[in-house]
């Protein structure tokens, strides 16, 4: 399969990108590095990258971005951003998409934990994270030709490392990368999957 990894450049992009790429013809999108690169908050620069792309079978999303304070601190620009780069941006990927995914094609976005696991100075990712939620579930009954999926990873063990964080309960971007893997692979829709509660299954 020929996919695209938006965000291909970052820790939990690059650990799909090295899995897939075993299997499939994989595309890697960044900032400011990768194959191609893409301003998620622009309408149209995301237009252009598909036109570059071409047609495609499967779209990975792993943007977005958010302020870590206290919310006494944000302010509404930090959960602007945050909405821009996780939610709209999202959308954003979703509607340029649609005339250049082949039949049978999927996209998955991504969440993450703090969506349903409370921590001090995350509101704009939580909120952020959890409107993904909610688009999957929205598309997921909206689209009858295309699977939509999202995949919410835990504690990242190179994050945490690159932080000066102890990571020893840390899910290594290979391992979070085989959500994404074991999604394509399976005729998953509306799904939102956990990476601690899959990884726990299998």
């Amino acid at each position: 399969m020929r996919i695209l990894v938006i965000g291909g450049t970052g820790i939990v992009g690059t650990g799909i990108v090295n899995l897939l790429k075993e299997k499939h013809e994989v595309i890697s999108v960044g900032h400011t590095r990768g194959d191609f690169q893409v301003d998620v908050k622009d309408e149209e620069s995301i237009k252009e990258l598909f036109e570059k792309v071409g047609e495609i079978d499967g779209i990975i999303s792993t943007v977005g971005d958010g302020e870590m304070a206290p919310v006494l601190e944000l302010k509404q620009k930090d959960f602007q951003f945050a909405l821009e780069t996780k939610l709209y941006g999202n959308v954003n990927i979703y509607k340029a998409a649609k005339k250049y995914l082949k039949e049978n094609s999927f996209i998955i976005f991504t969440s993450g934990i703090v969506r349903s696991v409370g921590m001090p100075n995350t509101a704009t990712l939580a909120v952020a994270c959890s409107s993904v939620d909610a688009l999957v579930r929205t598309l997921a009954l909206e689209e009858s030709d295309l699977r939509i999926n999202a995949v919410s990873p835990a504690y990242v063990k190179e994050t945490m490392e690159l932080f000066g964080l102890d990571s020893f309960n840390g899910i290594s971007a290979h391992d979070t990368a085989k959500v994404y893997e074991y999604i394509i692979e399976n005729e998953m829709h509306g799904e939102i999957v956990d990476v601690v509660s899959f990884l726990k299954m299998v």
